[in-house]
């Protein structure tokens, strides 16, 4: 009885971390007011691969890929990517179809807002 309990417990862990992974899988449409280009537009594809999740952000620069991508619950507490040879920090929370952060470039931070494409 002891390990069947203890195979649920388990099972309803997984299940759960699952579940808050899943929040962010998807393709976000963003768009964000750069001070020195004014705005861009573009998407986040994250997608779940094995036990980790994958995140691709598109623009006018083309694709590219987030390295360091940490989620906690639904929020993506650390990912960055390097753009024009910068370090660009996100964080932010998934709520429903929005996600509303921050990039961080240097000890700068601006808002990074996204909502879910729709299908």
């Amino acid at each position: 009885m002891k390990s069947f309990i203890l195979s649920l417990t388990m099972v309803a862990v997984a299940m759960t971390a699952y579940a808050q992974d899943d929040v962010a899988v998807g393709v976000w449409n963003w768009s964000f007011d750069n001070p020195e280009q004014g705005v861009m537009n573009g998407t986040m594809t994250i997608a779940q691969e094995g036990d980790t999740l994958k995140c691709v952000m598109s623009g006018p620069e083309g694709d590219i890929d987030m390295e360091g991508l940490e989620m906690e619950d639904n929020k993506m507490t650390k990912g960055y990517i390097m753009y024009n040879g910068m370090k660009v920090d996100f964080k932010g929370t998934f709520s429903g179809d929005n996600f509303m952060g921050k990039l961080i470039v240097d000890y700068n931070e601006m808002p990074f807002n996204a909502t879910r494409k729709e299908e």
